[in-house]
């Protein structure tokens, strides 16, 4: 805990600049190709979890890894559609 107090309650740590990885043109956002690659491989997941989209899964287990992968295909529909592609 002495420690962890010393190293945040240390006003320099704040100063410390991390390098973040920047695609072209400085943007941090991943590229559109990757982003679309990884759209298909949650859509083919969801496909898989409701039978080509006819029906829902019947295990809770199965539901819930839906859900999981239904709120990553929201996050990356909302990735492609602010590309300017």
């Amino acid at each position: 805990m002495k420690k962890a107090l010393a190293k945040y309650a240390n006003r320099e740590s704040a100063n410390v600049q991390l390098d973040i990885p920047v695609g072209g043109g400085g943007v941090v956002a991943p590229p559109y190709e990757d982003v679309k690659k990884d759209l298909k491989q949650v859509v083919d997941q969801i496909a898989n979890y409701t039978d080509n989209f006819t029906r829902t899964p019947d295990d809770d287990n199965r539901v819930e890894e839906m859900y999981s992968s239904l709120r990553k295909y929201n996050h990356l529909m909302s990735m492609a559609k602010q590309d300017d592609k």
